[in-house]
């Protein structure tokens, strides 16, 4: 592992800092003056968005390692970072795989107290994934509307064959006398 310092305001390196753009260099030397330990996005194989995402996580004390991936771009490293440091098992969707909508409904279903289990599949779309947590929410077996085979209006569909009808608004209310 490469070790970096600062020498006045110099960067310093026991690896090439050829490999590093000044944007690069720059959060290096931030973190270094935070006192952080850079070692965890010192790499040029991170854009300088996805340095300040895992910089802004290592101030919170978050275990970055959960995100710190150069397959994982700065927003999506956003979301999982917001995750954390809510208290959320992120890593369920902290999946280079994921586009940053899936990671968003993935959120929202954790912060919704949700099991996001059954969506926890790329190939399933965001309106797949919506649709199966509304039929978690409504304490439904996942498993026989998660098939990402089926469209969203097909799992809708499940969800309303399966679910108890909700009559409350068909229910006449009592007239006051």
């Amino acid at each position: 592992m490469a070790k970096f310092w600062l020498e006045g305001e110099q960067l310093k390196s026991d690896e090439d800092l050829g490999k590093f753009n000044a944007f690069q260099k720059n959060k290096i030397i931030e973190g270094l003056q935070k006192g952080l330990d850079v070692s965890a996005y010192a790499q040029s194989n991170f854009s300088y968005e996805q340095m300040e995402v895992i910089m802004q996580g290592l101030e919170e004390g978050i275990d970055v390692s959960v995100y710190a991936n150069p397959a994982i771009g700065a927003q999506r490293m956003s979301i999982v970072r917001k995750g954390l440091a809510e208290g959320l098992d992120a890593s369920k969707y902290a999946n280079p795989e994921f586009d940053m909508y899936q990671m968003l409904t993935l959120y929202k279903g954790l912060s919704n107290n949700l099991d996001i289990t059954a969506c926890l599949n790329p190939a399933l779309s965001i309106g797949q994934m919506s649709a199966i947590l509304k039929g978690v929410e409504k304490g439904l077996d996942a498993s026989k509307f998660s098939d990402p085979a089926l469209s969203q209006k097909e799992i809708e569909s499940i969800i309303s064959s399966l679910a108890p009808a909700d009559n409350s608004s068909d229910t006449p209310k009592p007239m006051s006398v």
